[in-house]
């Protein structure tokens, strides 16, 4: 009997790990996207909520209003609030004199950084003030719930059941609550 040499791989053979390798290409590049593009609506609401909590908490713990204001100046030495949206950035403070602007002497309990490029903030305000009860406010007293609307390019697209934007609610209580499901996550696209 004689030896067969192998000389390499038949065109067949190349053409079909070619073909292979684009359906395993076509399926996984876009749920690894998707799959990073969750986790970074995740991250940011995440975020939203541990500050929202941070505040309420600080406000009821120190008998003091707190507030979150936006701020792009968040990595200053000394930073303040801006007239900007939360998505470039917030600070929360201690607002010893309530006038609702952190001036000297009032405590910096955090600071935030942007959130992802391709994530927007949507709320009704740039502030929100925790009294010393806990009860949020944006300055209106007729507002019921302050909700905040987390978006990203895929729109209301559906990700396994929720949708890829996110709703943080606020009631009058101060809790947040996140919605992923149902017709109150209203993301544009």
């Amino acid at each position: 009997m004689g030896k067969m040499l192998s000389e390499g791989v038949t065109l067949v053979e190349m053409m079909v790990t070619l073909a292979t390798i684009g359906v395993v290409l076509s399926i996984g590049v876009p749920a690894v996207k998707d799959l990073f593009a969750t986790n970074r609506m995740s991250a940011a609401t995440n975020d939203l909520v541990t500050t929202l909590h941070v505040a309420r908490n600080e406000a009821v713990k120190g008998a003091e209003q707190v507030v979150i204001c936006a701020s792009t100046r968040w990595n200053d030495a000394e930073p303040d609030c801006t007239l900007d949206t939360l998505v470039d950035g917030w600070i929360v403070f201690v607002d010893i004199n309530r006038n609702g602007a952190r001036d000297a002497g009032d405590e910096l309990i955090l600071a935030h950084g942007p959130l992802a490029a391709d994530i927007t903030l949507t709320s009704p305000a740039t502030f929100v003030l925790f009294s010393s009860t806990g009860r949020p406010s944006i300055g209106q007293s007729d507002i019921p719930d302050i909700d905040f609307l987390l978006c990203d390019g895929r729109g209301n697209t559906s990700t396994g059941g929720v949708t890829a934007g996110r709703l943080v609610t606020m009631t009058r209580t101060g809790r947040p609550q996140v919605i992923a499901k149902g017709n109150r996550v209203d993301c544009p696209g």
